[in-house]
């Protein structure tokens, strides 16, 4: 179907298929599709529910965040072809609302009032599938709105709701009392995002949460959880079971490992230490539990938990990493956790237990903290189905003639290995020199290709290879360099949502939102 007919000449924008107008639109930036709606009245009619899908104010802009919501909550004959904008909207993120008015009086004023026009937005948005909320806009009046007057077909929802211990008084006037017997249910909701690390005592916000997760336990298929042991211990007795579980985040002082709830179609889970946790209070984790365990990322002394040297506990996990060990190849980026000094011999115990998945395990990373080249065969026996290893380390190799070695040390004992990325993303972090932030030979190509000239003659199955962050090689009839440009790259500490660990269960999820 075309959007215009034309009797003569060439094909012009004006007569593109809609169909093809709108896969355009999903690659244009906001202020092109602005551009575009002027165009003429089939693009604005074909093109305003594109720009209206997906919402999220830059994060500083008042002007932006005024003109947004008062867009949202106007009348629909005031609007073009008479629509109602919110109606539209399909995923939201609610801004935080920072007004700068050298007055506080007059300040508060405009803050009450353009939340009293957020609610009306929210209560308009009949068709929205995905929330997002920080401390600063999410009160109890905002969440009240939602349980109470929000869209049915919600069916994801980040929520870090307004703690106790803000400074920052609730822009709407909120109080506490109105989570009070506040009991909700959202029917479609199959991704949960809640924040409560905040170190309240009687946290107004747990009875609620915890009845929402009750309410959705059987029906979640990712959740992330960020809250303290004490918290989490509650959340884990009042859930029966994650039926439908399949990805699983937890950022916490302690995981209470012993009581956590039947999750028989968890595929990934990921364990993120607030601090870090002594062995001795790790609690062992029942037997039967998560039998589908596919990809795990934790800590590295949680490792024999999860694979502990026993039959009835084996599980098929395939993707390993420690402390957020994680490299991206094509961007460039990486994560890793803040506790990274682990010594040789406890990695060296802690990654034995790798050959006790049935997965087997083919995907391996963990961080360290100065990497001893000429022992490397002590991890590499451990990994002999392991098809990518990457290793963060923050101290440049003593001997890199040990390097060199790798073909009979490392390589000889991993013959599926194809991928294996050194790198030394805690350096750049902390801007390490030598040259600043990386190792003595960074971008010295000429060594590089003589360590990877020695390792043919062991392993012709290696098709990647990098020594730091800023060389990557890979293998066509030759090897082949690619360099990082100058810049620093995008660190992150272990992510809580590590954007480029995407992988095929990642998109599987996805697609099941």
């Amino acid at each position: 179907m075309d959007l215009t007919t034309s009797n003569s000449g060439p094909p012009t924008l004006p007569v593109l298929p809609i169909e093809l107008l709108r896969e355009i639109a999903q690659d244009a930036t906001p202020g092109e599709l602005q551009r575009l709606l002027l165009v003429s009245k089939a693009f604005n009619w074909e093109l305003t529910p594109v720009l209206y899908a997906s919402i999220c104010p830059p994060l500083l802009d008042v002007l932006a965040v005024q003109q947004c919501i008062r867009t949202l909550t106007r009348a629909p004959h005031d609007l073009a072809f008479g629509r109602n904008y919110a109606a539209l909207v399909r995923s939201f993120t609610i801004p935080r609302i920072l007004m700068r008015d050298p007055s506080k009086q007059e300040r508060e004023r405009k803050e009450r009032k353009l939340m009293r026009r957020l609610l009306r937005a929210i209560e308009a948005m009949i068709g929205l599938r995905h929330l997002r909320m920080d401390h600063a806009t999410c009160s109890p009046q905002v969440f009240k709105t939602l349980v109470r007057s929000g869209p049915r077909s919600l069916r994801s929802l980040d929520f870090s709701p307004h703690f106790l211990g803000d400074i920052a008084p609730m822009a709407d006037g909120s109080s506490f009392d109105m989570l009070l017997d506040l009991y909700p249910v959202f029917p479609e909701l199959v991704a949960l995002t809640i924040d409560l690390s905040k170190p309240d005592s009687d946290n107004p916000w747990v009875a609620p949460l915890v009845a929402l997760l009750e309410n959705r336990a059987a029906h979640l298929r990712k959740l992330k959880l960020h809250m303290r042991e004490a918290t989490l211990v509650r959340v884990f007795q009042k859930i029966p079971a994650w039926s439908q579980l399949q990805e699983l985040t937890i950022t916490a002082d302690e995981v209470p490992l012993a009581l956590f709830p039947p999750a028989p179609n968890l595929r990934k889970l990921k364990i993120i230490p607030i601090g870090r946790v002594e062995m001795t209070h790790i609690a062992d984790l029942p037997q039967d539990a998560l039998p589908n365990l596919e990809i795990l990322v934790c800590p590295y002394y949680f490792l024999p938990v999860f694979l502990p040297d026993h039959p009835k506990a084996q599980r098929p996990i395939r993707t390993i990493r420690l402390d957020g060990a994680f490299h991206d190849e094509v961007n460039r980026s990486g994560s890793y956790c803040q506790f990274i000094y682990q010594a040789w011999e406890d990695i060296v115990e802690v990654l034995r237990c790798v050959s006790r998945s049935t997965g087997p395990v083919t995907d391996l990373g963990f961080c360290i903290g100065d990497l001893d080249m000429g022992r490397i065969s002590e991890i590499a026996i451990s990994c002999g189905n392991v098809e990518r290893l990457v290793v963060i380390t923050d101290f440049p190799p003593k001997n890199e003639a040990d390097i060199a070695r790798f073909g009979e040390t490392l390589f000889s004992h991993t013959p599926n290995l194809h991928t294996f990325i050194l790198s030394e993303y805690h350096r750049m972090w902390f801007g390490a020199s030598d040259p600043p932030g990386t190792f003595p030979f960074a971008r010295d190509v000429t060594k590089q290709l003589s360590w990877l000239d020695s390792w043919d003659k062991t392993s012709n199955v290696l098709q990647r290879v990098a020594f730091t962050r800023t060389i990557i090689w890979d293998r066509h009839d030759a090897w082949r360099s690619t360099e990082t440009p100058e810049h620093m790259p995008s660190h992150r500490m272990v992510d809580p949502e590590g954007q480029s660990e995407g992988t095929d269960e990642d998109v599987a999820i996805e697609d099941a939102l």
